[in-house]
Parts: structure tokens; sequence; C-alpha cells
């Protein structure tokens, strides 16, 4: 038997592929998420504990909306209330992160989260990872906290591409500079050039075997979307079982 929450995000899922089946092909990935929060966001002010702590994660991190720290705080609030041991995690992440590392109260949890990090679990891949790239309450060390980032977003946590690149930008900041050097000095050889400017080409009609490429490729970007979707869906059935009281959160 289905039971209701399962219910509940089949409908959203549905709901999601209708409105995307009345849109464009050609409408953007960041109107896509956007649309996404809105329904997040909705099912959140509904009182759905999974979709207050999904909203949380999207202000923490930026997620089609700007940063909000105290937004994110706030509905990670919300999720605690109803035993969400996830919003829970990220609180304590936020409040060391904000205040600062007490071995007293927090080495048991570091303890705790590094278990369950070493056992799979993607949120607490993600803090153990976070913890890594600040120095709090461990080691600073950024090859660690990328490679636990870089796990969890294996797992479906896509909200961590900014954290992920700016550890790759840390790690590898001279092969940053000397590809803006030769992008500086490739720019600069060619307004030095004179070089005539060729003879304007009427545009060449599209060929049938062009126009026939161009419906691949947006079929394509269309497909990996719903995948995408589709994904999306499977994480936050989990996420509500996480929810309801498996205790390797």
């Amino acid at each position: 038997m289905i039971n209701s929450n399962t219910k509940q995000w089949i409908s959203l899922f549905f709901l999601i592929f209708i409105l995307l089946l009345n849109t464009s092909l050609k409408a953007d990935e960041n109107a896509f998420g956007y649309r996404i929060f809105v329904m997040q966001e909705k099912q959140a002010n509904r009182g759905n504990t999974l979709a207050q702590y999904k909203l949380g994660t999207f202000y923490e991190f930026g997620i089609s909306v700007k940063p909000d720290i105290n937004k994110a705080k706030m509905w990670y609030e919300k999720a605690v209330k109803k035993k969400n041991n996830a919003a829970t995690n990220r609180l304590i992440y936020l409040d060391i992160k904000q205040n600062g590392y007490q071995a007293s109260l927090h080495a048991s949890w570091i303890s705790s989260i590094t278990n369950k990090a070493k056992n799979g679990n993607a949120n607490a891949l993600i803090i153990l990872g976070q913890l890594h790239q600040h120095g709090l309450g461990v080691s600073k060390d950024l090859k660690k906290a990328l490679g636990h980032l870089e796990h969890a977003s294996s797992l479906g946590h896509t909200e961590l591409y900014k954290e992920i690149a700016a550890i790759n930008k840390q790690l590898n900041p001279v092969s940053d500079q000397v590809t803006e050097k030769k992008a500086v000095a490739t720019k600069k050889t060619k307004k030095a050039k004179v070089v005539k400017a060729p003879a304007k080409k009427k545009p060449a009609k599209k060929s049938k075997a062009k126009k026939a490429d161009s419906a691949i490729q947006k079929r394509k970007k269309y497909e990996e979307t719903m995948r995408k979707l589709y994904l999306e869906n499977l994480i936050l059935q989990e996420q509500q079982e996480w929810t309801e009281g498996d205790e390797e959160e």
C-alpha cells in the first residue's frame, strides 16, 4: 500500500510534469528552479515537514533564491519542532559556524556525524565536508572537504555546486591565475593584429538536417530536466522516511 506521504509527493511530481508540458522547452534552468522553489514554499506553508526542511536548504545554499541564513534557520526550526533530524543537524552546524566550536557541546555530535558520513549518509557527508572546509571542530582540510561534498553531490545533492566550485578555486589558485593571464594576453594579441574583415555573407538557411539536430537537442534537454526532477522526487521521498524516524539522520 502507498502511504499518504508518498501519494502527496507523487501528486506533486505529476503537477510539475503537467506544468513542464505546458512550458516552452526554451525555458531556462533558473526559471525551472524557481518554480520548484515556489512549490516547496507552498507545501512548507501548509505544514509539510519535509518541505520546510528543503526550503531551509534553498535559503541556506541560495538555490533559486538569494541566500538568507535567517530564513533558512526559521524553516529549519519549524521542521525541528516536528522532529526532523536533518534540520536539527543543519541548525547545530550553523550555530558552530556563527558562534564557534565548543568541545563540551559539540564533540559528541561531530563524532556522530563522522560515523554517519562513513556509512554514506548524504546529509552527514555535507556537514562533515563543511566542517573540514572551514576547520570547525576538525582540522581544516580542503581535499577531505571536497571529497565529502562530491560524494554527497553524487547522491543527488545538487545544491552543493557553489561550495564545490569555491573549494576547487582554493585548491587551484595558480592554474586559475595562469588561465586568466593567458586570456588577457590572447585578448591583447588579437587587438594588436589588424585583420581585414571578410565580406559579410548572407546567412545560410538551416538545412533539414540542422533543424532535426536542433529538435533532438531540445528533446534531450527536456528529458534531462525530467530526469533531474524524477531524481529530486526520489530524494524527497527518502528524506521523508528519515523525517519519520530513521535514526541514521
